[in-house]
């Protein structure tokens, strides 16, 4: 396995056709009816395992890039700076951002977090063992170990739930609900537990702290958001005509509540039943009606194929370019004495013309099979 330029370039081409692809399927509400959420989760799920390795393979194939796109690479790769004798590319420049970005939206996470917890230790007060959360809580988990806690808080708009270990379902003070819509909203917060949304989210979260700088990975943060909602959603109507109706009822209500609360949500690890904007709401209900439509099975299988190929593909092939300007290259061929490689302990190949840095390279596979390799 190897790391490189062009393995994170590959990746970041990929990932962001997979991102855009899904994006176009949210938007066209022909497409998303006719696949369902469930295709769309796997779509996004090997988007995230895309971001999240980005290496080549040793069974994958080097592909020369246009030749257009070498000036736009070897601008990025070459050392133009040299303060204290150290060679600075615009690339390492860009990795410095990178760096300092990633640390930044760290910190911002987690003060979120901190923020969370405080609004779990300064709840009003805890009425798990009350009723009638006590034995809605109980009829809700059956058999299954209950090991919620539900807590009044003053300072959030819309019920949801914290705490991947320690689960904590926080319910708005002024926010009065029936004894039936209590349990529609208990009963969504246990079920993300249930399906552990909230280390998805966790994840999710780490990979935008790493990937800040790509545009994609907000657009994916919102997609995973509303996918997770959609899942808890049909799960809970299990199709059922008249609990749908009573379901997207207590979810209107409760969405209609929290536009008129003052108080907003840090974006920290939880999950909120109602607290992702109106336009996903609409989508949401949407997909609830059309639970009971069948699905466009040729469709799902062409999208899932398509799919599935360029995500297989991406590691089956790498783009690859030469750095140095083309002349100098051609200049070299057989002159073995002017360029030459330098192995490093990673397993790449550190390359130099007259003692002169030009790129780091994980294969020696588009250079003449001659070039000297130095220890």
């Amino acid at each position: 396995m190897n790391f490189s330029f062009s393995t994170l370039l590959m990746a970041f081409l990929v990932s962001n056709i997979l991102v855009v692809f899904i994006a176009l399927c949210f938007r066209r509400q022909k497409i998303l009816l006719s696949v369902g959420y469930k295709v769309l989760v796997v779509f996004l799920f090997l988007t995230i395992l895309r971001f999240i390795f980005p290496i080549e393979l040793p069974v994958s194939t080097n592909i020369m890039l246009p030749g257009f796109l070498s000036p736009v690479v070897t601008f990025l790769r070459h050392p133009f700076f040299r303060p204290l004798g150290l060679r600075l590319s615009p690339w390492f420049v860009f990795e410095i951002v990178w760096v300092i970005g990633s640390l930044h939206y760290l910190r911002l996470y987690i003060k979120d977090c901190i923020n969370m917890r405080g609004l779990v230790t300064g709840a009003i007060k805890e009425v798990t063992h009350e009723e009638p959360y006590a034995s809605l809580l109980a009829e809700i988990c059956g058999r299954s170990r209950n090991r919620f806690r539900v807590l009044i808080s003053g300072s959030i708009e819309t019920p949801c739930l914290y705490g991947i270990v320690r689960p904590y379902i926080l319910i708005p003070k002024d926010m009065p609900l029936t004894r039936e819509e209590l349990y529609y909203v208990l009963h969504h917060e246990v079920t993300h537990h249930k399906y552990h949304d909230l280390l998805t989210k966790r994840v999710v979260r780490i990979m935008y702290i790493i990937y800040w700088w790509n545009p994609a990975c907000r657009m994916l943060r919102k997609q995973v958001e509303l996918l997770l909602e959609m899942r808890i959603d049909g799960t809970l109507i299990k199709k059922d005509q008249d609990v749908a109706q009573e379901y997207m009822m207590t979810l209107f209500r409760v969405a209609d509540m929290a536009i008129d609360n003052k108080y907003q949500l840090p974006a920290g690890d939880k999950v909120s039943m109602a607290g992702i904007g109106s336009s996903a709401l609409s989508q949401r209900i949407d997909m609830m009606l059309r639970e009971r439509k069948k699905v466009n099975v040729l469709l799902t299988l062409f999208l899932c194929a398509l799919i599935v190929t360029v995500y297989l593909g991406s590691y089956l092939f790498t783009f690859e370019s030469w750095y140095a300007p083309q002349g100098i290259v051609e200049g070299t061929f057989g002159m073995p004495d002017r360029i030459y490689a330098v192995p490093k302990e990673d397993g790449t190949y550190d390359i130099f013309l007259y003692y002169e840095f030009i790129e780091n390279v994980g294969s020696l596979d588009n250079y003449p099979s001659d070039i000297q390799i130095q220890q």
